[in-house]
């Protein structure tokens, strides 16, 4: 039977905590194959700002490549659409340049709103 979790020595001076996914030992397992190592660092911060939309437009968030697409977090703050009295904070969307792991464009979902946007990049992949 393997061991799926390991607390304390992993050996070869691994100190931490480490859980493997079913069928593998936590205690040989290569990074890959654990489901959590706190040697890694998947939500380490690696940018995070602000930044503004004007109206009818988008900004482009640029970071360092980290050889995959990273996670991105955005909470906007959007004034007022132009001509109502409702705030839109829920009518908005981000577009990830697909072809590019360096590029985040931000834009509002509507032309009429404009604003700011709080943004973190963390250093774990979209895609697992």
């Amino acid at each position: 039977m393997a061991n799926r979790v390991v607390l304390g020595n992993r050996g070869g001076g691994q100190y931490g905590l480490y859980i493997s996914k079913p069928g593998f030992n936590a205690l040989t397992a290569a990074s890959i194959d654990l489901l959590f190592s706190s040697d890694q660092k998947a939500f380490q911060v690696v940018q995070k700002g602000e930044v503004s939309i004007a109206n009818e437009s988008y900004s482009t968030i640029t970071h360092q490549d980290l050889g995959y697409t990273p996670i991105f977090i955005v909470s906007p703050r959007f004034n007022n659409p132009v001509g109502s009295s409702d705030l839109a904070d829920s009518d908005w969307w981000i577009r990830r340049v697909s072809y590019s792991q360096t590029e985040v464009y931000v834009r509002t979902h509507d032309f009429g709103y404009a604003g700011t946007c709080s943004y973190t990049i963390l250093r774990k992949r979209v895609d697992g």
